[in-house]
């Protein structure tokens, strides 16, 4: 038997009287893990499992008998808002909601990351799959169907009263309540209200022996109005309180991301971010549709079945600022996404990446600040996600959008409180901020947490209006945590609260969970493990019922910004993969790694050429053409240079002006006679041939990698004899590794053992592809 305890529903009640019947077979189950759980039945099957889980954390278990309770939505939640105000749980984001926001329980009910909170223990199943449904508000009556119905010995005159109501102040109660506002918190509450009505409709239909008449009355005993207790009769049994739009409730918009994965035909996901032969940074404005096929291949031949796509936050600036280039990226996304699917790979969206290139002249945080405020921007990209829904609302490959708190929260949290004043004033007011007299705080600022529990919120919101235009979309869980200073100067821990969206799948971004959790010094496998469990053990504190899709899955991370964290050697990296297998196969969905190919860090803009010549300054005859070349899915867009013309490229709007150190990648076909000279400004020159590119397996033309020292101060291409057809010229600080196949499109020891990582999963897993 499985008990699931809705809070504040009589199931702590409820658990003595099974601890009575069951004694040592009933066990407890408040966020214990799942093998926690098979250990302590020990594989018998006469126990009865009680606690707060949802349904599919045991879907698994065949032959299963549910019971629940279920109580009036808004009597619940008082009881809830009561529990809250009479006892101290400082490391819990409700209580400090209530505590320190002095909030008062209309606010409360009106929290976005509350409602509809009986349903969610539900997971869209139906209350026909539970042997019993009792009402709260009819609890004794419930009892004795209960004992009636299992053959169990009660007590019905003495059943246990647990809360000491000379001790429990009831600082709210219904009577407080206007016949508007229970209607208000009603309709917010919409799925719970039709929920619980179907939960009394479940209750009489196997309560044949107790009238309507009794139920009505039980439950309206504490109305203020006696004509409320015919409008509660009708909320009850009449069913004409719901409206049209609440009947077509959250529950069949709540699709599960395990089911999205079982209509696709997978069971895991292997996946991977594509950005061409790009980088995040400029995977869109530097698109190469020519590249598609042959990097699907390789991504598809090294174990994966998932393609990780970024959605731009920028796409609002995009689309408001130069629609041509919006224009673009809409066919472009369409182009990728039907080579995708011809090969039979499935795909997700990382929605409001917030790093892109795009050339447009922007306060780049300001406007990821605005995306979560209210306003026009957010209504703007709100309107852009509902257009990329339609695109693939139908496609059974389409798995989840899903965001970041690096994309979405780093900037208001990080950025913002150390703006000027005068912009913090400003953002302070965007996004209706009034905790502190100075806007923004600093980052040492006592008022700092008041901020923090105002951008949760706002965050909140978002995701909700998000989900509304984009159904199935999840979040990342933070597995950190934002240092926050008293008045003393002691520093606290701010632990984010979790935005309950998506009832089975959470993300676990490991950006930081794997070696940058254990330390700056080289580490074993297993202590690489040990940081895997303790990301995911914080994850289900927040979320203890959600299996995990791990995001940036990365083991090495061969960048200078990171250099003060040592990877793994390659002999632990194959131990960590060895022992992952069985990890990721009890506990997520699957994951993504960063990247499958290696690239360098591009701060030119329009480095391929896809947005025309777009920040490039041209001398002398040189010009855009598109050539289709043979085998290729589409034309790519080269420049024609002629003796004596050159190309000035400018660099991406949000990064440093020029490097100082680096590398230069063009991908080029000079004439014998040719000789291109690369301008980096100063004493960085260097002049080039045709015997000096080499064709490899990646690019359509041959290509120049070379390394460079000494601090840059421009970009130029020029051709001093004969011609040359340019398809990609870019110069970037960095070569980077995250375990794919190199720059070079070649395979390295990590790449092979990725590779062989997947097949491992997939064969566990038993998927066909």
């Amino acid at each position: 038997m499985f008990s699931v305890h809705i809070p504040k529903t009589g199931g702590t009640t409820f658990q003595t009287v099974l601890g009575q019947e069951f004694g040592a077979r009933l066990v407890l189950d408040y966020d214990l893990p799942r093998e926690e759980v098979n250990r302590l039945i020990g594989g018998g099957d006469a126990f009865c499992i009680h606690g707060h889980f949802r349904l599919e954390k045991y879907a698994d278990v065949g032959d299963a008998t549910y019971v629940t309770w279920m109580r009036d939505p808004i009597d619940r939640l008082i009881s809830w808002y009561n529990f809250w105000s009479n006892y101290r749980f400082p490391d819990h984001m409700l209580w400090r909601h209530v505590h320190y926001g002095q909030m008062d329980f209309l606010t409360f009910a009106k929290l976005k990351f509350i409602q509809d909170e009986q349903s969610r223990y539900f997971s869209g199943r139906s209350l026909d799959d539970f042997a019993f449904v009792g009402v709260t508000e009819l609890f004794s009556e419930g009892m004795e169907l209960f004992r009636d119905q299992f053959n169990i010995s009660c007590d019905l005159a003495n059943l246990p009263r647990l809360r000491d109501s000379g001790k429990f102040r009831k600082l709210f109660d219904r009577s407080q309540l206007s016949r508007k506002e229970l209607a208000i918190l009603y309709d917010a509450h919409g799925v719970d209200t039709q929920l619980y009505h179907q939960a009394v409709a479940h209750f009489r239909k196997n309560a044949q022996r107790f009238s309507a008449s009794a139920v009505v009355e039980k439950g309206a005993r504490s109305a203020r109005k006696k004509d409320e207790a015919a409008d509660y009769a009708k909320l009850m049994w009449g069913g004409q309180y719901l409206p049209a739009e609440t009947e077509q409730s959250a529950l069949s918009h709540r699709e599960l991301i395990s089911q999205r994965l079982q209509r696709a035909g997978i069971t895991k996901i292997r996946g991977s971010y594509y950005y061409g032969d790009a980088w995040p940074v400029n995977v869109w404005d530097s698109f190469r549709p020519e590249l598609a096929d042959r990097l699907l291949h390789a991504l598809r031949d090294n174990g994966y079945n998932t393609v990780i796509l970024l959605i731009p936050a920028g796409l609002e600036l995009l689309k408001r600022k130069r629609p041509a280039d919006y224009a673009q990226f809409l066919k472009d996304l369409t182009f990728l996404l039907g080579r995708i699917r011809s090969m039979g790979l499935t795909y997700a969206y990382r929605i409001g990446y917030g790093w892109e290139g795009y050339p447009v002249d922007e306060h780049r945080g300001h406007h990821l600040f605005s995306l979560i405020s209210p306003g026009p921007i957010q209504q703007n990209y709100l309107t852009i996600l509902a257009e990329l829904w339609q695109m693939v609302k139908d496609d059974p490959l389409f798995l989840m959008g899903f965001t970041t708190w690096e994309d979405l929260i780093s900037n208001p949290i990080n950025l913002a409180t150390k703006e000027p004043p005068e912009r913090k004033a400003l953002m302070a007011k965007e996004i209706g901020y009034r905790g502190g007299a100075k806007g923004i705080p600093d980052l040492k600022d006592p008022d700092l947490i008041g901020y923090l529990e105002h951008i949760d919120d706002c965050y909140v919101e978002f995701m909700y209006m998000i989900k509304k235009v984009f159904p199935p979309v999840t979040l990342e869980v933070r597995v950190d945590h934002t240092p926050v200073y008293d008045a003393t100067g002691t520093m606290h821990p701010y632990i984010h609260h979790k935005q309950m969206i998506e009832p089975d799948t959470d993300v676990l971004g490991t950006y930081f969970g794997t070696y940058m959790m254990i330390g700056p010094t080289p580490r074993t496998a297993e202590q690489a493990v040990e940081g895997m469990e303790r990301a995911h053990m914080h994850t289900r504190q927040v979320a203890p019922f959600s299996k995990a899709f791990v995001d940036q899955f990365n083991f090495v991370m061969r960048e200078k910004v990171f250099s003060q964290f040592e990877p793994l050697e390659a002999s632990e990296i194959k131990r960590f993969l060895g022992m992952m297998v069985d990890w990721f196969d009890a506990r997520t969905v699957g994951y993504a790694t960063w990247s499958f190919v290696d690239y360098m860090t591009d701060i030119i803009s329009n480095c391929s050429f896809r947005l025309g010549l777009e920040g490039w300054s041209v001398e002398g005859n040189a010009r855009l053409v598109e050539v289709q070349e043979e085998g290729l899915p589409a034309p790519a867009r080269q420049v024609m240079m002629a003796a004596g013309s050159s190309l000035s490229g400018s660099n991406i709007r949000h990064y440093s002006p020029w490097v100082k150190d680096g590398w230069i990648v063009i991908e080029a076909a000079l004439d014998p006679e040719a000789v291109l000279t690369v301008d980096l400004g100063g004493d960085l020159r260097r002049q080039y041939q045709a015997a000096d590119f080499t064709k490899d397996a990646l690019g359509v033309l041959p290509r120049l990698i070379r390394p460079f020292e000494g601090q840059t101060r421009g970009f130029k291409l020029r051709v001093e004899a004969g011609g040359a057809r340019i398809a990609r010229a870019s110069m970037g600080g960095d070569l980077c590794s995250n375990g794919g196949l190199t720059v070079g499109f070649g395979e390295n020891e990590i790449s092979q053992l990725v590779a062989a990582f997947n097949r491992q999963v997939q064969e566990r897993s038993g998927d066909g592809r």
